[in-house]
């Protein structure tokens, strides 16, 4: 899939070659060819989203630099849900665009021939907005509801755990891919793998710590 190419003498042109034709060191760089792709994908199962609370991060600062830990209040399950959607700086829920690029680039994993080291300088994922503190967002459309768990801290102690489950959802990519090293097909196809295998959000097939979950898997529903 990629192009290979020999040793440069350090001369180049403006034309994306490097050196004469005639001499057996040049190397020759195409122009870079752009593929935009619009995938429109839908759910297969649930997604379930997990973003920090910006009040639980900072009471993590504090201790690592050593200040007084704040008393906790009690917990609002209807806070602490709200709490880990993202949410854009026009007030839509999203899921985090580094994640959906993440899933595809793991689905690499399932191709022979194809590194997960070349696929992330060839596929790239369009934000549609950001949060208010700048994380890229690609809009959910579907509607978030209370999803309550029960969790267990390290020392063994069971308790509550509040997050947004959107049941039906879809998401529209935009996605940049350098077509010199993936194919339209390929791309569509990746995307196409990522959603079956690896999924988005917590307990998807992936997460490191819910290898037996199954949330957040998708399809593609049209593509242009």
């Amino acid at each position: 899939m990629a192009v290979k190419s020999k040793a440069t003498n350090g001369r180049h042109t403006g034309n994306g070659t490097s050196g004469s034709e005639n001499d057996p060191e040049a190397v020759v760089i195409p122009r870079l060819k752009i593929l935009r792709l619009r995938l429109v994908v839908r759910g297969i199962t649930p997604l379930v989203i997990c973003r920090w609370d910006d009040k639980v991060k900072a009471d993590m600062e504090a201790k690592t630099e050593g200040k007084a830990a704040n008393k906790k209040a009690p917990k609002d399950p209807e806070a602490e849900w709200n709490a880990a959607r993202h949410l854009s700086t026009e007030g839509w829920d999203g899921v985090h665009a580094g994640g959906i690029r993440a899933a595809i680039i793991d689905a690499a994993r399932s191709v022979e021939g194809l590194t997960m080291t070349a696929l992330k300088q060839a596929i790239f994922i369009r934000a549609d907005g950001m949060c208010p503190k700048g994380t890229p967002l690609v809009r959910i459309d579907g509607k978030p509801e209370k999803f309550t768990t029960m969790c267990r801290t390290t020392t063994g102690v069971a308790y509550p755990r509040h997050r947004p489950i959107y049941k039906k959802w879809s998401l529209t990519l935009n996605l940049e891919v350098n077509e010199h090293l993936v194919s339209r097909d390929a791309a569509v196809n990746l995307i196409s793998l990522a959603g079956f295998t690896c999924g988005l959000g917590e307990w998807r097939p992936t997460s490191p710590k819910s290898r037996t979950g199954d949330m957040g898997r998708f399809e593609i529903a049209t593509d242009d």
